[in-house]
């Protein structure tokens, strides 16, 4: 017989809580009202001390450049028209 609990203490993992989730059967045995407000519980959470805002900012301008890049290399490929030898059929 399978428990109509879930104990969150010998939960590893968000994979493991959905497993865990999806093998309850239903009904109003297996709903657990909430002891605290979600939001309060993660923004309580500590910070990163490893985390370094301008660090995270300055490497995220470098990728967004680098995908403007791209996209504008692609374009320009697109309006130059196909690339002799290769089709589109090719690409799959």
């Amino acid at each position: 017989m399978m428990p109509s609990f879930i104990n969150l203490w010998q939960i590893d993992s968000l994979v493991d809580l959905v497993t865990a989730i999806r093998r309850l059967p239903p009904g109003r045995d297996t709903y657990e009202p909430p002891r605290a407000s979600l939001a309060a519980a993660l923004m309580g959470q500590p910070a990163d001390p490893s985390f370094e805002l301008a660090t995270w900012q300055a490497d995220w301008t470098r990728i967004e450049a680098e995908m403007k890049r791209i996209e504008a290399e692609d374009a320009a490929r697109d309006e130059l028209g196909a690339v002799p030898g290769l089709d589109k059929e090719s690409w799959w």
